[in-house]
């Protein structure tokens, strides 16, 4: 398996996020208690970035033989990346993938918005695709903007600059494109996109980055239910301080 190939989703912001991570103070006991988080402002989104890029890299596991699909792919030295790519019959697809649970997405042209606020996942959707396309002149390459839970996705009157899916619909969407490319053409492809020195200063992926985010993402979970814990718990004490004083009243 070439090192290109071994790089896994999420792999380029857990980097990130853990560098982030080694400059935070180790919590308290009692923090660890009343469940403070153990991200620091800075890194969550980061943390969010890595959960959107793993969901994604799952759903994009699931598709059929034929397709190839490659992960964090570095492009410069400030750390940019193509978050995957999908290659197969349908042709090459840069997917760039944001994570925005329970948020409301409008898009059309190169606008997007986010619960009312402007993004630029279409701006930076077309530019990964543009790496591509002059990396692999002669080959179909579309841009595709997956979100991670939204509540919900509207659209404008003018079409989006990029393909905008909902990422549980993302296999499904690829699935259904028309076939542009025969399995030839696409070993040819998958054979270019795999060679090291396209790519800036690829090298084989430490797999303990994994081990270590999944300690963190287990802290911050549990520190998060926590906090939900204490909130019933007041509340709870609250209720019963009222009704006490309400019936004192009467």
């Amino acid at each position: 398996m070439s090192i290109v190939r071994e790089r896994f989703a999420g792999q380029a912001v857990m980097e990130r996020l853990l560098i982030e991570q080694e400059s935070v103070r180790e919590r308290s006991p009692l923090a660890r208690l009343f469940g403070v988080s153990p991200l620091s402002p800075n890194s969550y989104g980061w943390y969010a970035g890595a959960l959107g890029e793993i969901e994604v890299g799952e759903r994009l596991s699931m598709l059929p033989a034929g397709w190839t699909v490659l992960h964090a792919l570095p492009l410069n030295a400030k750390g940019s990346d193509i978050d995957h790519i999908a290659i197969g019959p349908a042709g090459v697809f840069t997917i760039t993938t944001r994570l925005h649970r329970h948020k409301k997405v409008w898009a059309a042209g190169h606008s997007v918005l986010v619960d009312g606020q402007k993004q630029s996942h279409i701006r930076v959707s077309l530019s990964e695709a543009a790496r591509i396309e002059r990396m692999l002149p002669t080959a179909p390459v579309r841009p595709v903007l997956a979100l991670v839970d939204p509540e919900r996705i509207t659209f404008g009157t003018d079409r989006p600059a990029v393909e905008v899916t909902d990422a549980r619909r993302i296999v499904r969407w690829l699935t259904s494109q028309p076939t542009v490319l025969s399995e030839s053409e696409v070993s040819a492809i998958v054979t270019a996109v795999e060679q090291p020195d396209v790519w800036h200063g690829i090298s084989s992926p430490d797999h303990s980055i994994r081990e270590r985010f999944a300690s963190l993402d287990r802290s911050i979970r549990v520190a998060s239910s926590r906090r939900a814990i204490w909130c019933v718990a007041a509340a709870g004490i609250a209720a019963a301080m009222m009704f006490e004083t309400v019936t004192r009243m009467v």
